[in-house]
């Protein structure tokens, strides 16, 4: 990718940087104009490798830097979903999932702002298989490129919602973990980006600032007690990141997390849970991170009722004739909407629940069934 001259980059925008982070702000906008490195994460249950030139990414085992960018849209191990590319930054929540002991045990996860589909991937592939991942993209054609990805991936926890945030407020109590990457100015993309950089204004910071909070408190009530919960941007200022992260802790009943980092991997902790990517200090674009647990207080919330649902179980013999071309180990298949989905038997209960509250757009195994039927 080639460079991009000073003058592309916003004046308010260098401005508001100057403000914040001082003379640090030069070799950060010499950054911007240098090339943006290519990196990749692998899907651990495919282990295929077919990159020799490439370089770990410290903060993700199955994260790679590599030295030239190949044309994927050829390669035909990117469309059967062998690797995902990924920017590294954003790839630190593989870190952070360890950290808090989230890839240990069976867990509900909640990934609102999905699309196109690279952290739900990297949830996928953190989490135990029989926990649940429900990924949400409120925007009809950024929901069809997640279930492609998502497809791709092959994994079969998982469920794709089509709805806005506050619908989750249905499944009171009911997640361990939400991540929410959520929509924003951009800035840390400025380097890959032209669009980001010609969108950008100080009328957007605010507005996507504003929109930020409402976001997380449509989603809140969702988090289970002593749950935790993830909020990111891909941007560098105040207003998005560290000024929403004190709202948070004085409107919400959350605490930050302690995060161990190595100092060497070059992310700066601005405190304890929370963390900026510079691309001058490490090899990755603009990133923010915080992390949160809900405190472990009653509040007035309604919870999701246990209703017990009506299952439309697939009769034995279909499912016989389902064996030819599915493993059906450790799935069941159900009569959902006019098709046909395969569910992990341990997932069924709250895969019910959910399709009784949300709008599900896809079970990661009913097109398969559907197109073998």
């Amino acid at each position: 990718m080639s460079n991009i001259a000073l003058n592309s980059i916003p004046e308010d925008f260098i401005k508001l940087l100057q403000n914040q982070i001082g003379l640090e702000s030069d070799n950060l906008l010499k950054a911007l104009q240098s090339n943006s490195y290519t990196s990749i994460r692998v899907n651990n249950s495919k282990k295929i490798e077919n990159f020799i030139d490439r370089e770990n990414i410290s903060w993700c085992e199955e994260g790679f830097y590599l030295k030239t960018r190949p044309n994927f849209t050829i390669d035909p191990l990117f469309h059967a979903g062998c690797y995902y590319v990924q920017e590294s930054s954003s790839m630190f929540l593989a870190h952070i999932i360890k950290e808090i002991g989230m890839n240990l045990k069976k867990i509900n996860v909640l990934d609102l702002c999905a699309a196109p589909g690279g952290k739900s991937t990297l949830l996928l592939d953190n989490i135990t298989n029989d926990s649940l991942l429900v990924c949400n993209e409120v925007i009809k054609s950024r929901a069809q490129i997640l279930r492609q990805n998502i497809i791709k991936w092959g994994k079969s926890n998982v469920l794709i919602t089509n709805n806005d945030p506050v619908d989750f407020q249905k499944l009171s109590n009911f997640f361990d973990l939400i991540v929410v990457d959520a929509p924003c100015s951009g800035e840390g993309m400025f380097r890959k980006d032209k669009n980001a950089r010609n969108e950008w204004s100080l009328e957007n910071v605010n507005l996507c600032a504003s929109r930020q909070k409402r976001i997380v408190h449509d989603v809140f009530q969702t988090l289970k007690l002593g749950g935790f919960f993830i909020y990111s941007t891909c941007t560098f200022n105040e207003s998005e990141n560290m000024e929403n992260v004190r709202c948070f802790l004085k409107e919400l009943p959350i605490s930050l997390v302690k995060i161990n980092i190595n100092e060497s991997w070059g992310i700066k902790q601005l405190e304890n849970g929370c963390f900026q990517f510079y691309p001058h200090l490490t090899k990755g674009e603009g990133f923010f991170c915080a992390v949160f647990q809900k405190n472990e207080v009653e509040i007035s919330n309604v919870y999701a009722k246990k209703v017990k649902p009506k299952y439309d179980f697939v009769s034995k013999s279909n499912v016989d004739i389902l064996k030819k071309w599915v493993n059906t180990e450790n799935l069941d298949f159900l009569h959902i909407n006019q098709g046909i989905h395969a569910i992990p038997v341990l997932n069924i209960p709250d895969i019910s629940l959910i399709m009784s509250k949300l709008f599900v757009k896809f079970s990661i195994c009913s097109n398969v069934v559907r197109r073998i039927v």
